[in-house]
């Protein structure tokens, strides 16, 4: 059996938040099966700019968004060694810093 990602309908996160919450724990469990991915699924772009205004996001997100995007290509292009000597944190199971494909779920790397 190939495990797939746990799908959620937009609507069902605006219009019924607390009907999610046994898909998410089902995404980002750590039972046999979960991936750790959440697809939200069934709406377009131009749908989503009304999500912007009821979750209160700053104006100013999409440039901290584009900024935070450039500054992660420059992190994961950096030299390995400093990735591995400066970002890497095994201490944490890899949940913070620089990982690469380190992190376990489910006894798998």
């Amino acid at each position: 059996m190939t495990a797939q990602p746990i799908v959620i309908p937009f609507s069902a996160l605006l219009e019924q938040p607390a009907t999610v919450g046994s898909k998410l724990e089902e995404a980002l469990g750590s039972k046999d099966g979960s991936l750790g991915i959440v697809v939200i699924d069934g709406e377009c772009l131009a749908q989503l700019r009304p999500c912007v205004l009821i979750t209160g996001l700053p104006a100013s997100f999409p440039a901290l968004r584009e900024k935070m995007f450039i500054l992660a290509e420059k992190l994961a292009s950096s030299d390995p060694d400093t990735l591995e000597r400066e970002y890497t944190k095994p201490d944490t199971s890899y949940l913070f810093g620089w990982s690469h494909g380190k992190e376990v779920m489910n006894g798998v790397c």
